[in-house]
């Protein structure tokens, strides 16, 4: 099954409104597939937005400064201790109250050993985060500046929340792949200084997010508490484990429910066999009597150790045996052991046999006989 991405371009922080009165509007999107190819695309609000395996949305770069730390000052810190650390470490170069700002660090450091630092306000972050929950998939939320070619200046449309604000982005991306982004139109400003020298792409946003692959350099900002954890990021494969874990289950349950009535018919089987041997020997319910309720009993919830002698032996033995001890009457087994080809009968210790019940199971070629302790075994004779 191909992986789907879902690539969102997110609007400018409204510069005038209160977070109040932020209101998300119809936001563009493409929806890839695994190979690259555009499946849907269009405007939509973030409960409107199509599932996917993985969800990229793209921030305007002005919403996102980038700072530096280097390596040796995260080396002493706990790495569980980074996310309290982080304002304070980037205090000098931060403008706004540190309570107020979301940091994401890059995953590894340049070659100068430094990491970059992903820096917005919080209360943005929390109201683009929140547009995402419940929804499937993998959120990775990153800046547009990671879109934007290497050694390149140029402008970009975003949407905005207010009517009365430009969409309009200058970004720039020099070779070492450090850049920005302001908003404003290029005929206000003019050339930027730190854009001189850069080539102007002629690629608009859009056509940069149908690539087939995501930003090499992306910076997730889904950091810390935002990070996906557990079942949140790994939910999708769990629910595909777990339902083939209940699927096998279930299968399991009907097989055994299965077994049971195969079983329940076998045993009706054996009760029906044996009083159609019984009937054949002329015995009838008051001619056997407690011996007969007893085999019947045993009949319906002894196993044998092959299904041959299910569905044979051990009704046509039981039934020899009913007929043999029919002629003592008063004799009731205390139990039965079938074993290929014989019966081993459990009476009392001490009772005392009719001395013709062996002359009688000889008529019918078979074997009645004491082994000792209560314990006689009734057995074909072979011919």
């Amino acid at each position: 099954m191909s992986v789907t991405i879902c690539r969102v371009v997110l609007p400018h922080k409204p510069l005038n409104l209160p977070s109040a009165e932020w209101r998300w509007v119809p936001l563009p999107f493409y929806l890839l597939g695994g190979e690259g190819q555009i499946l849907r695309s269009g405007r939509a609000l973030p409960h409107e937005l199509p599932e996917a395996h993985r969800h990229e949305w793209i921030l305007p770069a002005a919403a996102v400064t980038r700072l530096f730390v280097t390596e040796s000052l995260l080396a002493g810190i706990p790495q569980t201790r980074w996310r309290e650390a982080l304002p304070n470490l980037l205090e000098p170069q931060v403008l706004w109250p540190l309570e107020e700002c979301h940091c994401a660090l890059a995953p590894a450091p340049d070659a100068q050993g430094r990491r970059v630092v992903a820096v917005m306000e919080r209360a943005w972050m929390n109201f683009i985060h929140g547009a995402f929950s419940g929804r499937r998939g993998r959120l990775i939320l990153s800046s547009s500046h990671d879109w934007a070619p290497i050694g390149c200046r140029g402008e970009w449309v975003f949407p905005v929340l207010d009517p009365a604000e430009e969409g309009s982005l200058r970004w720039w991306r020099d070779a070492t792949g450090e850049g920005g982004g302001i908003r404003g139109r290029r005929e206000e400003m003019g050339v930027l200084p730190w854009e001189e020298g850069l080539d102007l792409s002629p690629m608009t946003l859009m056509e940069r997010l149908v690539l087939p692959t995501s930003a090499p350099s992306l910076l997730d900002l889904c950091q810390f508490e935002w990070a996906a954890r557990g079942l949140a990021r790994w939910g999708p494969a769990w629910k595909r484990a777990l339902t083939a874990v209940g699927m096998a289950v279930l299968v399991a349950f009907v097989g055994l429910y299965l077994e049971w009535g195969r079983l329940a018919w076998s045993a009706h089987d054996l009760v029906g066999e044996e009083k159609r041997i019984l009937a054949q020997r002329g015995l009838t319910d008051s001619a056997h009597g407690a011996v007969a309720e007893w085999a019947h009993a045993w009949v319906q919830r002894s196993q044998s150790s092959t299904q041959e002698g299910l569905q044979g032996e051990f009704p046509h033995l039981t039934g020899q045996l009913v007929t043999l001890l029919a002629q003592q009457p008063g004799l009731v087994p205390l139990g039965l052991v079938y074993r290929p080809h014989r019966l081993e009968v459990h009476f009392p210790v001490g009772v005392t046999m009719a001395a013709g019940l062996s002359e009688a199971a000889s008529h019918q070629h078979l074997r009645w006989q004491s082994e000792g302790k209560g314990v006689w075994v009734l057995e074909e004779v072979q011919p």
